[in-house]
């Protein structure tokens, strides 16, 4: 965002914020930037908190699994990243921040460290 905008938008804000500091005010905004990229390729299409949803349906499949041990969260975040392609991939589009191949990529190392745990007998 601009230096011009992130001030004109300080200074409307200034009156309900009175005790926000400028350069937090700042990293707020570069937030909501970040957020809205990113929101964008989770998002695109339907509800904007939809990766969530679909994540914790296919989990909801798997009641006995242990999700929140290690091997559990190395596949909850691998399913956040395979939701991400197939959406660009169903959809037609490619992500802002990153695009199919660096989710599936993503997916493919999650899938590779759930690998490795399992032989470990990581629990």
């Amino acid at each position: 965002m601009t230096a011009d905008l992130t001030d004109s938008l300080h200074d409307a804000l200034r009156e309900r914020f009175k005790h926000v500091d400028k350069n937090v005010f700042e990293q707020l905004v570069d937030e909501m930037e970040l957020y809205e990229h990113k929101n964008a390729d989770y998002a695109r299409v339907g509800d904007k908190h939809g990766n969530f949803a679909r994540v914790s349906a296919l989990k909801r499949l798997y009641p006995k699994m242990d999700w929140a041990g290690p091997i559990g969260t190395a596949l909850d975040y691998g399913m956040k990243q395979f939701d991400a392609a197939m959406m660009m991939l169903s959809n037609g589009y490619e992500g802002t921040v990153e695009n199919v191949d660096t989710r599936l990529r993503d997916w493919i190392l999650y899938l590779e460290i759930v690998r490795a745990m399992h032989k470990e007998h990581y629990v």
